[in-house]
């Protein structure tokens, strides 16, 4: 399902939604919400939030190039993903757009059925078929269209959750392109404590 309206001006920030870093002007999703000791963050790919920079300090704006909602304020050395404290004052809610309030996080397991929503092609459902360590794979489900397409550039940042449960799993970060859909992604526990979310 592809949602332009997800690149549009929200009042109140939720996941789901089109963000960028001015200065990297490369546009991404903002992947939850996360609020720690009563301040709320959002987080999102690394290479979103501070792509070739050391990027702490830098304005997050959505949706690309509007108004300011945040400062990127951590950014992992290890894996691709990062965090940015929102405004004060900025209005959120806890939930992301077309999915609903997820639930506590969980830890991928293979065969999990996932769904995310992206800035670029919106709520989209895959199955996770590897876990290897920090390192997740998604692909469709084995009934759908060859050409269903999982996830596009754009994406980066979106948070994969469980489809029954609604609980984020993964940080998705990046893609296959050319061939069959196949997305990759950071497990959520991992981003969260490497953020020190948690």
């Amino acid at each position: 399902m592809t949602d332009r309206n997800l690149a549009r001006v929200y009042g109140k920030l939720r996941g789901g939604l089109q963000i960028m870093n001015r200065e990297v002007s490369e546009p991404g999703t903002l992947g939850m919400i996360v609020v720690s000791g009563g301040v709320p963050y959002l987080i999102s790919a690394k290479h979103v939030l501070a792509k070739g920079r050391p990027g702490v300090g830098d304005a997050v704006c959505q949706p690309a190039g509007t108004r300011t909602i945040a400062t990127v304020e951590r950014v992992s050395d290890r894996f691709d993903c990062a965090c940015a404290r929102l405004a004060d004052g900025q209005l959120y809610a806890l939930e992301i757009l077309h999915i609903g309030v997820p639930a506590g996080p969980r830890d991928p397991a293979e065969g999990m059925r996932v769904l995310k929503a992206g800035a670029a092609t919106g709520v989209t459902e895959g199955k996770i078929t590897r876990v290897d360590g920090d390192e997740i794979t998604i692909k469709p489900l084995a009934d759908f269209p060859l050409d269903y397409q999982l996830s596009d550039v754009g994406d980066s940042g979106a948070v994969w959750v469980e489809s029954e449960s609604r609980a984020p799993v993964a940080l998705h970060y990046s893609a296959q392109s050319g061939g069959a859909s196949v997305a990759y992604a950071l497990p959520l526990n991992t981003v969260l404590r490497e953020l020190k979310l948690i």
